[in-house]
């Protein structure tokens, strides 16, 4: 392996460590565990562009190993895959019951491996910052509803009830407040650790729930899509948008239409090799063709 992908396959990582921070916590990464996604505009962009540039760049490597060559391909659709999932994310999915800030993000808060008395302090600072983060992705919501970029009205009742569901329990009661203290604390220190656990949801992601709860209904609610208009295709830039995540999540040189022409395709010729059961839920899946029709 030459380092030319090696070098690059460290910088990309190290880079996607500093600043995709939903995604360490997915992981139980710690390395930055105080820390969340920059949801500025210029911070959006300037990951975007990073991400692209760590694409391009491994698509221009050029070696006979095939271990390198290997590592290069999956380091480019990684990084252009990273550079597109997130595209309209506060704007679209946060509010999501799916997908979003509630439904993949506050779980991940409560199942972090933490360790040390570091680990502790840099959390509790991280639930701390949380308005910070949510005024953010107000921000972004209130761009959102300015350019039509909005999610379904239904998705945002349904958030802005679950939001109302978290915000009525006693702030003890939070599953957040389940999160384990640091293993290397000892029985008392825990149990203070623990007390400033509750305090920092008390003091920093309530008032943030709070905000993001305000925000959707006052800002995104009043724009919100009907259900017949939820696929991107509704939206203006849509289209663009989708072939990416398109390619993103196939890899493929492809545009959706040609691989939509190829399912078809491949399903005429299944003919009767086709299960019952699979006809089924094709015909299922067709009756939600709304949801992502093609562009």
């Amino acid at each position: 392996m030459t380092a030319t992908a090696r070098t690059l396959a460290d910088r990309y990582w190290k880079y996607r460590l500093e600043h995709l921070h939903f995604a360490n916590l997915s992981r139980g990464e710690l390395s930055y565990v105080e820390r969340w996604d920059d949801l500025s505009a210029e911070g959006l962009s300037e990951s975007k562009e990073t991400f692209l540039r760590f694409a391009a760049d491994a698509a221009q490597v050029t070696t006979d190993e095939t271990s390198d060559r290997i590592l290069a391909e999956t380091l480019a659709a990684a990084a252009f895959m990273d550079a597109s999932v997130t595209v309209w994310w506060p704007e679209l999915q946060a509010a999501s019951t799916q997908s979003g800030l509630v439904r993949s993000l506050l779980p991940a808060l409560y199942l972090q491996p933490l360790v040390t008395v570091d680990h502790g302090r840099r959390y509790l600072d991280k639930l701390g910052s949380f308005p910070t983060m949510i005024d953010q992705l107000v921000d972004r919501l209130r761009a959102g509803a300015a350019s039509g970029v909005v999610p379904l009205a239904s998705h945002v009742r349904q958030t802005t009830a679950k939001l109302q569901q978290i915000l009525s329990r006693q702030p003890a009661d939070d599953p957040i407040a389940t999160q384990p203290a640091p293993t290397e604390l000892g029985a008392a220190e825990a149990e203070r650790w623990r007390l400033a656990l509750v305090k920092a949801i008390e003091t920093g992601v309530r008032p943030g729930l709070a905000r993001f709860r305000e925000a959707l209904g006052e800002i995104t609610l009043p724009a919100g899509r009907p259900d017949d208009q939820a696929g991107l295709c509704h939206l203006a830039g849509g289209d663009v948008v989708y072939r990416d995540m398109v390619r993103a999540h196939t890899t493929l040189g492809l545009e959706p239409e040609e691989i939509h022409q190829l399912g078809l395709e491949r399903g005429r010729d299944a003919g009767g090799r086709i299960p019952a059961h699979c006809r089924t839920v094709a015909r299922h899946a067709r009756s939600h063709r709304h949801i992502h029709p093609p562009p």
